[in-house]
């Protein structure tokens, strides 16, 4: 994962040990199915998927009324998330609507058609196209469809407009409106075998009435008041199965009036029986022949894809056992289509994509894609012949912390130093140049603030001109041209120190400055009358030298860090962990100090940097007469 930022490997860890992505069950339920996220790798199985998207086209332009397509796969292989494949991308191009039938879900001989009708109604209740339920999106394109007929320059409406404008109508206006576009709905079809049921799916746009309208629609009495609200014929109980079967036919013929169907058929493969007398297999075989037969006969504008996903053995072992007439209705002429095991390839582009969206959801970065796992690791799974499910089964067992990272550890010491108080080492020159050099250093090859950093030279020669005063200097390429920035740490206390100091800054020719920095806390104050007020002066407002403010924020981290590095043998660190872990907390180039120091460098200017309580950042004084400067030098020392 290219990346600016990685997440610290202990906030990693942390998200780890507190959730694991892969902890639900690796089989896919039915909401997971209609589900609008969810990991699928489209290259996986696409021949399959590819045939069913080849055969909703032939159905919608016409070229045959009913496809029967069955798909074949071993526990695992992927059989349900081929099924979320094809309703989502049904869903993303508004291309057709779909139609889950989970066979669970027929317990009652008796009742198997009426079961259905739910199942159907069920999945029209469902997330459709545009951001509404399906049967919005059909009840939207019906009405469009009709006030164009009648109008040709009406104004086609979105889904989510009606859904606004029912919602801010009085149920009076509503009813009104519902009967005036059903009335249109009537005059441009007609042939509408059931008009009550484009009535209903009109009362869908309405949220308010949606679920009475849904309740309707999938054979369920209304309270006798809601009925008379709605314009609705009450159903009786005792003729929920004899009318169960004409109203799924006439929903279907209404549907594809309007768009492909795909009615897909799932979980074939359990030995339980829906009754202790018929098979589950036989009672979707039954189901699937009787939608054969009901929807060759009607007039479809668009036609219908009926796909059976099973295990081989219950293709083999079942639907073969039956009478040869029904297996037709499984797979007409065309061979079941079978699904592969995932590649080593393929696994780890699955377990990335999981891995995406459970690091997303926590606002972090893995270093790698698949962190923990490796990827090696992963492909070698490939060479075992897993299925997707034990693929995931795998990933949720081993889905855990790594050992103790060496960044970790880094990171934890790091923390420890940062905890000790700083008090004598404030006033320590070396030290603090010490560790300021070594943070310059971790940058070399860097560019900070316009200027990349070539070299950090702790021996300043000549050394009996400079008598340790200037502690390194840096040396680095801006615009072209080379700068060489002389850096001296004063914090002393002792007028003669700083002045001694401050006179070794202002030799450029001496030492090949291009520019001096001066660096000293602003509330050690120089007085005026000192002569280091004088050589101040003479750095920030002759040679466009600076002050930079030395804070106790801005320098703690970088002691902190350089005394990890003194002592790294002890530790055990390697001095590559130690960069690595600069690095990756943009320790050194983010740390105002270091910044301040290389900031503006332009030798020809004539500025002054005074330091800010403030702010971190060096402050830029325009170019004002000597003696003006002397007082603004002045007002400084005083405050």
């Amino acid at each position: 994962m290219a990346c600016d930022f990685i997440s610290p490997i202990k906030a990693l860890n942390t998200a780890i040990a507190t959730h694991n992505p892969f902890n639900s069950p690796a089989a896919v339920k039915d909401s997971e199915i209609w589900s609008l996220i969810f990991p699928d790798i489209t290259t996986v199985n696409n021949h399959a998927s590819d045939d069913v998207f080849q055969a909703i086209e032939q159905v919608r332009t016409g070229q045959t009324k009913v496809i029967s397509i069955t798909i074949s796969g071993d526990s695992g292989t992927g059989k349900s998330h081929l099924i979320h494949r094809i309703r989502h991308r049904l869903q993303v191009q508004s291309s057709g609507l779909f139609i889950y039938a989970n066979a669970h879900q027929f317990t009652e001989v008796n009742l198997i058609r009426y079961q259905f009708l739910q199942l159907l109604v069920d999945s029209l209740r469902r997330q459709g196209s545009q951001g509404v339920l399906q049967c919005q999106q059909l009840a939207t394109v019906m009405i469009n469809e009709a006030l164009k007929a009648l109008t040709p320059m009406a104004k086609a409406f979105t889904a989510a407009e009606l859904v606004r404008k029912l919602a801010g109508n009085s149920q009076a206006k509503n009813q009104n409106w519902v009967n005036q576009l059903t009335e249109a709905v009537f005059k441009t079809q007609p042939d509408v075998p059931e008009p009550d049921i484009v009535r209903a799916l009109v009362w869908t746009l309405c949220n308010a009435q949606a679920p009475f309208a849904v309740k309707w629609l999938a054979g369920k009495s209304l309270a006798s008041w809601k009925a008379d609200e709605l314009g609705l014929p009450n159903h009786s109980r005792e003729e929920r199965e004899s009318t169960a079967w004409d109203t799924v036919v006439q929903i279907l013929h209404l549907m594809s009036d309007y768009y492909p169907l795909i009615i897909c058929f799932d979980d074939l493969d359990s030995t339980e029986s829906s009754d202790n007398s018929l098979k589950r297999e036989r009672v979707v075989a039954s189901l699937i022949r009787r939608l054969w037969d009901s929807l060759q006969m009607s007039r479809l504008n668009h036609g219908v894809v009926i796909l059976s996903t099973m295990t081989p053995a219950t293709w083999t072992e079942k639907i073969l056992t039956l009478p040869a007439g029904l297996v037709t209705y499984f797979s007409g002429k065309k061979e079941v289509i079978e699904l592969n095991n995932i590649t080593g390839d393929k696994i780890v582009e699955l377990v990335s994509d999981w891995l995406e969206i459970f690091y997303t959801s926590k606002n972090l970065i893995p270093p790698t894609p698949v962190y923990p796992f490796d990827s090696g690791q992963l492909q070698s799974l490939g060479r075992e012949q897993l299925t997707v499910r034990q693929v995931l089964e795998w990933c949720a067992e081993n889905f855990r912390p790594v050992e103790l990272d060496p960044l970790e550890k880094v990171e934890q010491a790091f923390e420890q130093a940062m905890s000790i108080e700083l008090g004598e080492e404030l006033s320590n020159n070396s030290l603090l140049a010490e560790a300021i050099n070594f943070s310059f250093k971790t940058l070399i090859g860097q560019t900070v603030e316009g200027v990349k950093i070539e070299a950090v030279d702790g021996e300043v020669k000549p050394k009996s001109a400079n008598q340790e005063y200037i502690q390194f200097i840096i040396t680095g390429t801006q615009n072209e041209n080379t700068v060489k920035i002389g850096v001296a740490v004063l914090q002393d206390t002792r007028a003669q120190s700083v002045a001694a100091g401050l006179k070794r800054l202002t030799q450029y020719g001496t030492f090949a400055l291009s520019c001096g920095c001066f660096v000293r806390a602003s509330e050690r104050e120089i007085a005026t009358h000192w002569q280091a007020y004088d050589y101040l002066t003479q750095l920030t407002v002759e040679l466009g030298g600076k002050w930079v403010n030395l804070k106790l924020e801005d320098i703690k981290p970088l002691i902190a860090i350089w005394s990890l590095h003194r002592h790294r043998q002890a530790d055990q660190f390697s001095e590559t962990e130690i960069f690595e872990f600069i690095a990756q907390r943009r320790l050194a180039i983010d740390n105002p100090l270091i910044r301040g120091i290389v900031r503006g460098e332009t030798p020809q200017a004539t500025v002054e940097v005074v330091p800010e309580a403030e702010t971190n950042e060096a402050v830029f004084v325009e170019q004002v007469e000597p003696a003006d400067q002397r007082n603004l030098m002045r007002d400084f020392t005083k405050s």
